[in-house]
Formats: C-alpha cells, sequence, structure tokens
C-alpha cells in the first residue's frame, strides 16, 4: 500500500486545483504527510486485525459482510459507524444515505461532504466500497482486507489530508454499501438524479492493497473518452511528483 494511496492523493488533489498539470508546493507538501501507519491502522480494524473503540463499546470487526440474500450482520453495522466516526473528524458534515434492501437489509452509503469554496455547487467523488464478501455461507469471518479496506482507507486518508486546505469544488468522500450484491448502494445514489450536471469527476478505489507482482504498477480502468481523459491526467502529473 505504499505507492497507490499517495496515486489517489496526488490525483485528487490536482482535481480540487481546476485540473491543474504542474508543479505545486502546497500538493508536494501534502502528498509528504501520507502516513502509511494510518493506511494500515483502517485496514486492520476494518479487517478484524485490531479492536477498536466507538462510543462506550469495544469492537472487533471480523465481517463487514451485507448482501442480498442474508441479514446484515453486526460487523456491517459497526463498520459503518466507525467510518462515521474517523470522516466525522475532517468533515463538517457526514451523512448517512439508507435505503431498505428487501426488506430486510438497510444499505448505508456513508458521505463525507467538504464544500469548495469557489464552485461549491460543482463536485468531485473520491470512493471506495466498504462492504465484504465470503465464499462461503459463513458470513461470519469476512474479514476484506484488499477488497476494500484498502480502498476505504485510501479515500479516509484523501479526507484526511484534502480537508487541511481550502478546495476550488466541492469532495464527497463516499463509502459504498452492498458493492458485493449488485451495487444497490451506488444505484441508490445515481437514481436521487439521474440527470444531475453537478459531477465534474470520480475517482473510485477498489483492491488497492495487494501487488501480487511487487511491482508497484497501478491499473486505471477507463471505461469511456470522459473517463479517459482522468487517466491521461494521472499518467501526466506522476512523474511531477
Amino acid at each position: 500500500m505504499k505507492k497507490t494511496p499517495i496515486f489517489l492523493i496526488i490525483l485528487s488533489l490536482f482535481l480540487t486545483f481546476i485540473f491543474a498539470q504542474e508543479f505545486n508546493p502546497q500538493i508536494d507538501s501534502l502528498i509528504n504527510q501520507v502516513s502509511l501507519d494510518s493506511l494500515v491502522k483502517h485496514v486492520r480494524i476494518l479487517s478484524g486485525e485490531d479492536s477498536v473503540r466507538i462510543g462506550d463499546s469495544t469492537y472487533l470487526i471480523k465481517t463487514r459482510a451485507s448482501t442480498a440474500s442474508f441479514h446484515e450482520t453486526k460487523g456491517h453495522r459497526i463498520a459503518a459507524k466507525y467510518l462515521v466516526k474517523i470522516l466525522k473528524q475532517y468533515c463538517p458534515q457526514v451523512i448517512e444515505q439508507t435505503l431498505l434492501f428487501r426488506d430486510v437489509d438497510t444499505v448505508r452509503n456513508i458521505i463525507g461532504i467538504q464544500e469548495g469554496k469557489n464552485y461549491p455547487d460543482k463536485k468531485i467523488i473520491v470512493s471506495g466500497h466498504y462492504d465484504s464478501i465470503t465464499g462461503n455461507l459463513d458470513l461470519s469471518i469476512a474479514p476484506g482486507a484488499d477488497d476494500n479496506a484498502s480502498g476505504v482507507a485510501s479515500v479516509l486518508e484523501a479526507a484526511r489530508l484534502i480537508s487541511q486546505i481550502e478546495t476550488a469544488y466541492t469532495i464527497y468522500y463516499i463509502l459504498w454499501d452492498c458493492e458485493e450484491a449488485r451495487e444497490p448502494g451506488s444505484e441508490m445514489f445515481c437514481l436521487e438524479n439521474i440527470e444531475r450536471t453537478d459531477l465534474l469527476a470520480m475517482l473510485n478505489v477498489d483492491m488497492i492493497g495487494y501487488d501480487a507482482l511487487d511491482s508497484g504498477v497501478v491499473c486505471i480502468y477507463c471505461r469511456d473518452v470522459v473517463s479517459l481523459k482522468l487517466g491521461r491526467l494521472l499518467e501526466n502529473i506522476g512523474p511531477i511528483y
């Protein structure tokens, strides 16, 4: 996880500076503040390696499973509370976007909002899903360290760093729910306004903690011309830092 969170911070920061593609000392300073300890801490807590205290209780999150076929697990609910707790440290406004799914499961998107100074009505999304999945019917153990506690940790680290500065655009730090159950969480967000024109860009981070080849290479998936521009942006600014 040493290289990929830096990739997230670089791109996110450049987006906030009106897509600038030249060296900026403020951005460089924030990049140098990326904390591996902070990233590892979030992954360990979300995958049940370390316990976490929320309110008056201490929890060990062994699973974040919440699927279309099963009731929401306790670990999933605690994970959502943990994400709200962390985002409230960095964002003036944190909301839980909820949906009762198939009358049994509550789908919860956790959204931290950092309002932009110049263009508050224009938004950039930095996101990753926080639910996990298991290969069998035992939902009591589904730690999901790579898929996708790694992505969640990067979103939280982005919020920690970017919240230190004023941004031109409003930033949405979104932790999606139920990605492993055909994405009702992100679908709920989209269906709120299918014709919205306020979203400038979105960077979704998934499974960035495991580098099987030890290559340090980051894969960027672009589905259309618009997202390809973001890929090219990263390609252009990477060497600058």
